[in-house]
């Protein structure tokens, strides 16, 4: 990344995180007590299923935690990433 970029978009990003993913971190908190996973976590997961997709040569179990109108969330927080950092 350009060290002139600085950190812009994270804060939209973290407040589209808190909007959209609570109710999916409440509902794999619920699913997996103690796992006290942050809106950032599921995030995070989401992200890693793809690559545990291809590392493996199949469907990740990552990604049947989510539906498509999920990924689609975790879409636009990407699309959030890109316009306000990178894009």
């Amino acid at each position: 990344m350009c060290p002139n970029a600085g950190d812009h978009g994270d804060g939209e990003q973290a407040e589209w995180l808190a909007t959209a993913f609570t109710s999916l971190a409440d509902r794999l908190n619920t699913a997996a007590p103690g796992a006290s996973l942050k809106t950032e976590g599921v995030y995070n997961i989401m992200a890693l299923s793809p690559f545990d997709s291809l590392v493996h040569f199949r469907l990740s179990p990552l990604c049947q935690l989510f539906d498509d109108e999920e990924f689609e969330l975790f879409e636009y927080a990407n699309d959030i990433d890109k316009y306000y950092g990178t894009g």
